[in-house]
């Protein structure tokens, strides 16, 4: 995917009618039409991240606990 970006400007590929990514692909019909699935997607996405935040926060909380309950937590 990564040769495929630097071989393909997306300017290029764009005016390209042979191309499979082409101006018609990019109009606003298609652009409106994709928001509902960029939302659902990032959404998704999002989800996914904050509950692996949430888990990485209670691992570290789970393992500093006794440093919490020490009177010099502090220093």
């Amino acid at each position: 995917m990564d040769i495929f970006d630097k071989e393909h400007l997306v300017k290029d590929v764009i005016h390209n009618e042979k191309q499979f990514f082409n101006k018609a692909l990019f109009d606003e019909k298609h652009m409106l039409d994709m928001i509902p699935v960029q939302l659902t997607m990032t959404k998704k996405t999002m989800s996914t991240v904050l509950k692996e935040m949430y888990n990485n926060l209670n691992y570290y909380y789970q393992l500093t606990d006794p440093l919490h309950n020490n009177k010099n937590y502090e220093e």
